[in-house]
């Protein structure tokens, strides 16, 4: 005779154990969606996260493009300043070269007339040139060739003129009398060299 022992007590009968069946996939679909709902927050957490990150980045692509826009005015500004100060290097250049080239005529004319000698006048003088190739033709009358002489000597021994020559002299009869034409070049020295 054959005995069986049921070792399971009475509370896990078959029936018993569908009801437990029923509980544990009510558990592990509970705990599915709980696992669902999780993955979900998480990633609505990840995507809420890349969103302020989007937001962040085109903040500071849209400061970027503005201090781009700010710095191309600020170039714009430097590079017309830089235009301004190379017109005005020019121009002091320009206003340098004429202070340095300039002719004092009120002085260069007042000493002419402490030049022209008693016995000679001058009937014209013209300029021509610019800097130091300015060359001053003096033209005018003498009663002799020593006044001429003594003319050409005064100019050469002064500080503003080098270069002196006589260009001609020619006897002339003016109302009876004999004088002497002529025409004296000079060059004028230029500023630097003056005393």
């Amino acid at each position: 005779m054959k005995y069986r022992f049921n070792l399971l007590p009475d509370s896990f009968k078959p029936r018993d154990m569908m009801e437990m069946g029923r509980w544990f996939v009510f558990l592990v679909l509970f705990l599915f969606t709980v696992g669902l709902v999780m993955i979900g927050i998480m990633y609505e957490k990840r995507f809420i996260d890349i969103q302020r990150s989007i937001t962040r980045l085109n903040y500071q692509k849209n400061q970027l493009l503005f201090n781009e826009g700010e710095a191309q005015k600020v170039l714009v500004r430097i590079e017309a300043i830089q235009a301004k100060d190379s017109r005005d290097r020019q121009i002091l250049k320009i206003l340098d070269s004429l202070v340095n080239e300039r002719i004092m005529w009120s002085r260069t004319m007042a000493q002419i007339t402490y030049i022209v000698p008693d016995g000679a006048w001058l009937n014209s003088i013209s300029s021509s040139g610019s800097g130091v190739e300015r060359t001053i033709k003096f033209r005018g009358t003498a009663l002799s060739n020593k006044w001429i002489a003594r003319f050409i000597f005064y100019l050469e021994n002064h500080s503003d003129f080098s270069g002196v020559r006589l260009e001609y002299s020619r006897l002339l009869k003016v109302g009876g009398r004999e004088v002497y034409s002529f025409e004296v070049i000079a060059n004028l020295r230029p500023p630097s060299g003056r005393t």
